[in-house]
């Protein structure tokens, strides 16, 4: 039988696959620079808690990570702003690692109890008294008791729990969580970010108020892990456009190739 192909015969097109082709500079440069940024507020975040929570346990001086007459971060705040932090850490570099995933809606979940807890002394008036399993102080500031979780910071943590969730797969890969894990992280990041401010130009939310304020350090942090979740979503949005529109360009194509 001849090699050439007969006349009247068809051939079937190859199908093309737009996904798999190289990555431009422009792009590579562009995620290079979001890990990077994710991987140094991941980071802050669980330096400067770690500092904070050794003020607490090592030199049990809580005085030396706060500010002149303004209150310290709180040990439990620390802890879980340690482990935020190094969640991230570990995802960055074993992103597709099951093991990482787990891990992380275990941390997740464990940022969203304190607002909870907070929720439920709010409904029921009741003194749960959870902020002294780690340790205590009869110390005070402006009148406020020390080593107690801001209501703010637990909030705040609901949204990082929320957006770190979004990012773990199966919810990576639907588009409301992704949407909701950016727009939480935004929100943090916002928040955070005012009461910092307010701190740097000497006046302090909320110490005059009737709830516990959101140590400065803390602000400090929370913008820092907010940033690194914003960016780490803004990424993950930006690649699920990209497949999308990878594989709209490839149906065209194979449409065009089958038509010929």
């Amino acid at each position: 039988m001849s090699e050439e192909l007969r006349m009247g015969e068809t051939t079937t097109a190859p199908k093309l696959n737009l996904k798999t082709s190289v990555p431009s500079p422009l792009k590579s440069r562009f995620e290079r620079a979001g890990g990077w940024l994710i991987c140094v507020g991941a980071a802050i975040a669980c330096g400067v808690a770690l500092f904070n929570f050794s003020t607490w346990w090592w030199w049990q001086d809580w005085r030396i990570g706060a500010a002149s007459n303004t209150v310290p971060m709180a040990p439990n705040t620390a802890l879980i702003l340690m482990t935020l932090g190094g969640v991230l850490l570990l995802r960055q570099r074993w992103k597709e690692q099951a093991a990482v995933h787990l891990i992380g809606f275990v941390a997740a979940g464990i940022a969203a109890v304190p607002a909870v807890i907070a929720g439920l002394q709010y409904v029921t008036g009741v003194d749960l008294a959870w902020d002294h399993l780690l340790m205590s102080s009869d110390d005070t500031v402006r009148g406020i008791p020390v080593g107690h979780m801001s209501p703010l910071s637990a909030g705040a943590f609901l949204l990082a729990a929320i957006s770190l969730a979004a990012l773990l797969p199966p919810l990576a890969g639907r588009r409301w969580f992704h949407r909701a894990g950016l727009v939480t992280a935004a929100l943090g990041a916002v928040g955070s970010i005012i009461i910092a401010l307010a701190y740097a130009s000497g006046t302090p939310l909320f110490y005059t108020g009737g709830i516990i304020p959101m140590a400065f350090l803390t602000a400090i942090d929370l913008a820092a892990l907010n940033l690194a979740l914003l960016t780490a979503a803004v990424l993950g949005v930006r690649r699920r456009a990209e497949s999308a529109d990878a594989d709209r360009k490839s149906t065209r194509l194979n449409s065009s190739h089958a038509n010929i």
